[in-house]
């Protein structure tokens, strides 16, 4: 064989080697990144998990024949609830962070209803009394008392 040759086959079986080296490593990148991808989605799915099992819909029956229904999440009150009375009147609002927050709504019995704003737990707001008729009567209230 002459030199030529020699060095030809020396230079494609080097290139070959760098080839098959980048290949590896490549291959190795690749198969990391697969195995993040795949720890990171069973790693979301943990979390869905989790998530779920501490959500849980709670139903408290008072002495005075009041049931509240809620959901605590993490263990605090979290979310919309209600408030079911003994004659059938209800109250909807929702807790933030174990305490009432926003806008909530009153129904009566006989069709009429109140909506108004708690913040921080105690009504603060405007707010309004709309009649089973349709008549509305507005007014505030300043820390829980109506104005």
């Amino acid at each position: 064989m002459n030199d030529k040759k020699k060095l030809y086959i020396a230079v494609v079986v080097s290139l070959l080697a760098l080839f098959l080296i980048s290949w590896g490593v490549f291959k190795n990148i690749l198969s990391k990144d697969e195995n993040q991808i795949n720890k990171t989605q069973i790693e979301k799915q943990e979390t869905k998990e989790e998530i779920k099992n501490k959500i849980e819909k709670k139903v408290e029956n008072y002495p005075d024949g009041t049931k509240e229904i809620y959901y605590l999440v993490n263990g605090k009150k979290e979310g919309k609830a209600q408030m079911i009375f003994r004659n059938n009147d209800r109250e909807e609002y929702i807790y933030k962070n174990g305490v009432i927050e926003g806008k909530a709504v009153y129904y009566f019995y006989n069709g009429d209803r109140e909506e108004y704003i708690y913040k921080n737990g105690v009504l603060n707001g405007e707010a309004k009394f709309i009649y089973s008729d349709g008549k509305e009567e507005s007014y505030k209230y300043i820390n829980g008392e109506r104005k």
